[in-house]
């Protein structure tokens, strides 16, 4: 990378990650118009948190303006108030649920933000619940609407709603494998699992989430289903490197590998594994099982740059400014953004990807919303 601006935020993204002293040699003093970038990058890919965690490793000589200081010091600290506030509202339903006999697990962003070295400072969405079986996923539905809420219909059989100003959504599959003939062997993958399950506490509950086995698979599976829809950001790809830091040694790694074969997804997940070890700094041996190492994921790097968090700064095609999001404006197509990646997704995951079309022309003709 020869821009200053990518170099110097990847070395603070990095040194937040791990905690790690930022290797700033050659690299900084930063402009004023350098630390903008980095800035806009990091707001880009909402992982403002970490680089602001890398950013205080500098010494004082090398620090951002004091103005670009104070403004990214009031953001991080709206993110720790976000945060403490979801947490607040998770165990608030949980408790609700526990009370009526419902225990789902907490899946993707949410879930994995424990994994962090500060989970506070890890940038949160929508809160991912998973039902294990329809019978309870309906009956947390009906105790919503109960309360008064209104329930709606999302992508892949799931629903969402409001719950105290938060976004829910409840998944009746832990999976985003859109492969309809794997169905059967994931679900009895689930089964084998369960005895694994994690749980961290959260003040008056348990929060339960899938064993590492699953963990890894269904964030992988999460982010190639957004990766061939209109992108993916480096937060995600953050969440991937904390999974394998912590969770691979707990699992078996040549299981693992077998079942992203069966899934037709070993291509791309050699991919992503070179990915976080080359861009993202993860050490090689936490990787959960060896890869392809002459796989270049250049391409990758450079389209998560230019899509940012989600694909919402997608401004190919648009006159917009670094930070304002624009893919808004073109997700009324589901093949606008399927179709430059057909080449190399088929390479990667070509069973997926020949669903993922379908999949999402369905939940368009039913109205449901996109997840």
């Amino acid at each position: 990378m020869e821009d200053k601006g990518i170099n110097a935020f990847m070395i603070l993204l990095r040194a937040g990650l791990w905690n790690s002293q930022p290797a700033h040699n050659g690299v900084f003093p930063l402009s004023d118009a350098e630390w903008g970038k980095v800035f806009n990058l990091a707001v880009m890919q909402t992982v403002d948190g970490l680089v602001y965690d890398g950013i205080l490793k500098l010494p004082k000589e090398l620090l951002p303006p004091m103005e670009l200081q104070f403004k990214w010091t009031v953001r991080v600290d709206q993110i720790e108030r976000v945060n403490k506030r979801k947490s607040g509202v998770l165990e608030k339903l949980l408790m609700l649920f526990q009370e009526h006999a419902i225990y789902p697990y907490l899946l993707k962003g949410e879930g994995l933000g424990n994994l962090y070295l500060k989970p506070e400072h890890r940038i949160s969405g929508d809160i991912d619940l998973y039902f294990a079986s329809r019978k309870e996923y309906d009956k947390a539905n009906q105790l919503i609407q109960s309360q008064g809420i209104q329930v709606g219909k999302g992508a892949l059989e799931s629903s969402f709603y409001s719950f105290m100003n938060v976004e829910i959504e409840h998944h009746s599959r832990m999976m985003d494998i859109l492969n309809p003939f794997k169905k059967g062997k994931l679900q009895k993958l689930e089964m084998l699992e369960r005895s694994k399950d994690l749980y961290y506490p959260l003040h008056q509950v348990n929060v339960r989430t899938p064993s590492p086995f699953l963990t890894h698979l269904q964030a992988n599976a999460h982010i190639l289903k957004h990766f061939l829809g209109f992108g993916i950001g480096l937060r995600q790809f953050c969440d991937i490197a904390r999974i394998c830091n912590s969770l691979s040694k707990s699992i078996d790694g040549l299981a693992l590998r077998k079942v992203y074969a069966d899934l037709h997804m070993l291509k791309w997940m050699d991919l992503v594994h070179v990915f976080l070890v080359d861009y993202l700094g993860l050490r090689r041996d936490a990787v959960p099982f060896d890869y392809v190492n002459h796989r270049d994921s250049t391409w990758l790097f450079k389209e998560i740059l230019q899509v940012g968090n989600f694909g919402f700064y997608d401004n190919r095609g648009f006159n917009k400014s670094d930070v304002e999001p624009v893919a808004h404006v073109k997700r009324n197509s589901v093949f606008s953004r399927v179709l430059p990646h057909w080449r190399r997704s088929i390479q990667l995951a070509p069973f997926e990807t020949i669903c993922f079309p379908i999949v999402k022309l369905v939940d368009q003709i039913q109205g449901r919303k996109s997840s």
